[in-house]
């Protein structure tokens, strides 16, 4: 109801300041109005034309926080769940380790520390404990997602095929709960890794719009998207900054490597559709990167090619984008979305200034500097469905036939038909099988269509 009436007040009173008025609708959220400007004298006028806009309303701001304001150690700042440093202007996910109960919606216990995780962590931990510690990390826009997915992927090994396997206050094997012990000390030290508050670059420029880059991957145990905002700046010089991320683990039940890497690509897709309509900057262009070329292949074939799983996800992802031209092939030690497949990463691999955070040499590099390359591979047979896999595609049909050497096309036909026979003979293994007449009007068609 607050909320409304304050957004009431705000259309009522928009002569005010118009800039102002439209901050308060689209940037508020339940108590407080995350905003701001282009530089701090217009942050300032912002403020307080927003502040006269509430007054006539009835409502008044408790404070005003801006970039730069000194910053207190004893209660840190949060916005929107993230740990804000005002004075540095950077924000972090506020890791912590609980596993006490909580009695009226609040912790029974304090966290526990760094220094004394190994002396007070329980020397037993039940499947509910490790839920209770993995669900309190709140990481919403996905900055420390390519190392929460170590956490997961115990929730995951602690399920299995049968969920009924373990119950919740089982006590979990010896090996798991010295892994989650080894993780939850890594978690701890990603208190100390912060991000730019601002991902515009510095050096930017109002004239030069953004590109979003998207990294895409899979892999047998997760699937991961990440989303790099990119800009030419006033040096010329491009420059990357990491905007989201989303994994997800690898369903109990198997799942081939191409399904997951289609999984990680439909995931970009998606991720970078909500990401470009959150940033409200003017997007240039979005690029979207895989280092699988059979994912290239299905999503450059018409989704009626395959079976139910993966021919909705081609439909989904063609439809949001242009799958000829947005998508590209890279190699996997040039794609950072594969640090969200597997639980290797480090905090220190995170940390400012690092490719995570910044995005690899190339995706700073002009676009013809780009190791990429747009020629799919095949698609797996086993995801076609019948009727697709008895079609030919012919990538290149320069200089198919010397056609100049045939004096008649019938002889032309001939030749194909003697061919295919030929590769139908070594496919099935058979002689003398008869030629499809339905292969050698085809081949008659292609003739004359070239013509």
């Amino acid at each position: 109801m607050a909320q409304s009436s304050l957004s009431a007040t705000a259309v009522n009173f928009k002569q005010v300041d118009n800039e102002a008025a439209e901050k308060i609708i689209e940037d508020s959220y339940v108590d407080d109005t995350i905003t701001g400007a282009e530089d701090m004298e217009k942050a300032v006028i912002l403020s307080e034309n927003m502040d006269k806009i509430a007054m006539m309303g009835g409502f008044k701001y408790k404070e005003t926080i801006m970039s730069g304001d000194k910053s207190s150690e004893d209660e840190p700042r949060k916005v929107l769940g993230l740990g804000w440093d005002s004075q540095k202007d950077v924000v972090y996910v506020s890791t912590n380790v609980n596993v006490s109960e909580k009695k009226k919606g609040i912790k029974s216990e304090s966290d526990i520390s760094l220094e004394d995780l190994v002396a007070k962590f329980p020397k037993v931990i039940t499947k509910r404990i490790v839920w209770r510690i993995v669900l309190a990390q709140y990481d919403m826009l996905g900055l420390i997602c390519v190392f929460t997915i170590k956490l997961k992927l115990i929730m995951k090994a602690l399920v299995g095929e049968d969920e009924g396997k373990m119950k919740w206050d089982d006590p979990i094997p010896g090996k798991l709960r010295d892994d989650l012990l080894v993780v939850l000390q890594e978690l701890l030290l990603l208190r100390r890794v912060t991000f730019p508050r601002c991902v515009v670059p510095n050096g930017s420029t109002k004239d030069q719009g953004f590109e979003l880059l998207i990294l895409a991957d899979g892999s047998q145990s997760a699937f991961c998207a990440l989303i790099y905002l990119r800009q030419e700046i006033n040096t010329g010089e491009f420059a990357c900054r990491l905007v989201a991320g989303k994994t997800r683990v690898a369903p109990t039940r198997k799942i081939s490597v191409p399904r997951m890497e289609l999984m990680g690509a439909i995931t970009a897709v998606r991720l970078a559709e909500t990401v470009e309509r959150g940033l409200r900057l003017k997007i240039s262009g979005k690029f979207f990167f895989t280092d699988s070329s059979a994912v290239l292949g299905m999503i450059r074939s018409p989704s009626g090619s395959f079976n139910e799983f993966v021919g909705t996800r081609v439909g989904e992802i063609r439809s949001k984008c242009d799958a000829e031209r947005d998508w590209f092939w890279i190699p996997t030690d040039l794609n950072l979305a594969d640090m969200g497949t597997r639980p290797t990463v480090k905090p220190a691999e995170m940390e400012q200034g690092t490719n995570y955070q910044d995005g690899m040499e190339w995706m700073r590099s002009p676009r013809e500097a780009w190791p990429v390359t747009q020629t799919p591979g095949k698609a797996p047979e086993e995801e076609m469905i019948a009727a697709a896999k008895v079609n030919i595609t012919v990538l290149n049909t320069d200089d198919f036939l010397p056609l100049k050497n045939f004096s008649s096309l019938s002889k032309v036909t001939n030749c194909l038909s003697i061919v295919a026979k030929y590769c139908l003979n070594l496919k099935n293994k058979t002689r003398g099988r008869d030629v499809p007449r339905e292969l050698s009007l085809k081949s008659e068609y292609w003739l004359i269509h070239r013509a």
